[in-house]
């Protein structure tokens, strides 16, 4: 504990240091604007010497004017009697600069006095220059919105479009919806519309057709006079979902271990790995009499598979019973009960008596097994509690 605390106060003593440094040292201006010419530009920064301190600079320049920017000097050096340094620096740009504001940043690292050449710095002070480059003809900027669908309502698509061109444009697009396995599921194509001059705009359209739950891919090509930008995201429909269908034994013999199938069905679009279900038996007043677990068995796209489960019904008689069948899946649960006639040699599915659907971390849809548990370990605190207690006296 001391020894953290010491390295906090060591950590603080530091960051007070590094932050007197700083405001030693400041830079003017901060940031400027340069034009847009293929001709050799002047340009300039001052460092100011704001506590009269003795100090060494090297110049970088980083960003994506950098390859355009030149300094002659490499070292900048300031002494006590030096109330700030003009920087002078040289910019020629190139006329295949993207449109929009480009950045230049002019970074002063500060070295250590007795070593001039080491690579590491002290502080870093930076001044930003940017350079506007006008856009040639129409020029757009589009952003994909994909809104909440259901598998039976319509998913809103949303196109939102900025206009930085030099006049009003024509924007349409088309919309290709795929599935998880890349195959094409639908298509279509906006109506146009135009978006003013500086202004913006959207297109709004919406996957209209009954689809299943699960992982899906849209891509928008947007057109404009003879351009194109080509937008992708991925979206859901619905939630991820295994449910328990049915209940049965192929080989049922009273007194026996006998196999217990569970039909479950993949409602989700992908496949659906190490799919498990836990199964309690309860007694017709809710008490747990018995419970098993099957073997985890992968479940294809959009279909159903069997869980194989061993049931050792040797306490057991002959009656009704509630089959509390809780499936595992990815992180998730769900669940169903059945209810169920036992007789010798026949067992019978009744009817269901619930359903519930709920992630594993969700508490009013935790098994009875996961509680149980709790409680074994709430009741082994207060034995390790009531130990120490004992000790102590």
């Amino acid at each position: 504990m001391i020894a953290t605390l010491k390295k906090g106060l060591l950590f603080f003593f530091l960051f007070l240091l590094l932050l007197s440094s700083v405001s030693a040292w400041g830079i003017n201006p901060a940031r400027q604007r340069a034009t847009y010419t293929t001709e050799q530009q002047e340009l300039f920064v001052t460092i100011k010497n704001n506590e009269h301190l003795e100090g060494y600079f090297k110049v970088e320049f980083t960003g994506p004017l950098a390859p355009y920017a030149h300094y002659a000097t490499k070292i900048i050096y300031l002494d006590k009697d030096i109330a700030s340094v003009t920087v002078p620096f040289s910019l020629k740009l190139t006329d295949d600069l993207l449109p929009g504001t480009n950045k230049l940043a002019v970074e002063f690292h500060q070295l250590p006095a007795q070593d001039q050449s080491t690579v590491s710095s002290l502080i870093v002070l930076v001044a930003d220059v940017m350079v506007d480059v006008p856009m040639n003809g129409n020029h757009i900027t589009a952003k994909l919105t994909i809104g909440q669908g259901t598998t039976t309502k319509p998913t809103p698509i949303t196109i939102s479009i900025a206009n930085k061109g030099k006049g009003d444009v024509a924007v349409w697009a088309d919309i290709i919806i795929k599935g998880p396995t890349n195959k094409e599921l639908s298509s279509w194509k906006t109506p146009k519309q135009v978006i003013a001059y500086q202004r913006t705009g959207k297109i709004e359209t919406a996957w209209e057709e009954l689809k299943e739950p699960g992982l899906y891919t849209i891509e928008a090509t947007l057109h404009y006079d003879d351009k194109v930008i080509v937008l992708r995201d991925t979206f859901t429909i619905g939630s991820k979902e295994v449910i328990p269908e049915s209940i049965s034994s192929s080989r049922f013999s009273l007194g026996s271990i006998v196999p217990v199938e569970i039909t479950v069905r993949n409602k989700w679009n992908k496949p659906i790995k190490d799919v498990f279900a836990d199964v309690y038996v309860l007694s017709k007043s809710g008490t747990i009499l018995q419970s098993f677990k099957t073997a985890s068995e992968d479940v294809d796209t959009l279909s159903r598979n069997v869980l194989t489960g061993y049931w050792d019904t040797e306490k057991l008689v002959v009656g009704s019973y509630d089959m509390n069948v809780v499936v595992n899946y990815d992180g998730e649960q769900s669940q169903k009960t059945f209810s169920v006639v036992v007789k010798m040699n026949e067992f019978k599915m009744n009817e269901t008596t619930g359903n519930v659907v709920a992630p594993r971390n969700d508490v009013k849809n935790t098994s009875l097994l996961v509680i149980l548990i709790f409680v074994l370990i709430i009741t082994n605190i207060i034995i390790i509690v009531h130990f120490k207690r004992i000790k102590k006296k």
